[in-house]
């Protein structure tokens, strides 16, 4: 019984990463992996280096096409 929990839990962490990657809404995500708090959720949401620097480029892309703000600005 073991193997096959193993198993499940590496289906939804693939599932929840291929959602992410997707662009599909967190709540459209959870709902599709049966999820039901955002703290378990996260726990399956690994997000690698090569998503890491992904978002740091599209932060640098927005900040030289468009002015940003600060928080409370």
């Amino acid at each position: 019984m073991a193997n096959v929990d193993a198993i499940t839990h590496d289906l939804r962490r693939t599932a929840v990463r291929n959602l992410e990657l997707a662009g599909v809404s967190r709540s459209v995500a959870m709902s599709l992996t049966g999820h039901k708090t955002e703290a378990v959720y996260r726990r399956y949401a690994i997000v690698d280096s090569s998503a890491q620097r992904e978002g740091v480029a599209r932060l640098a892309a927005a900040a030289n096409g468009h002015k940003m703000g600060t928080i409370g600005a």
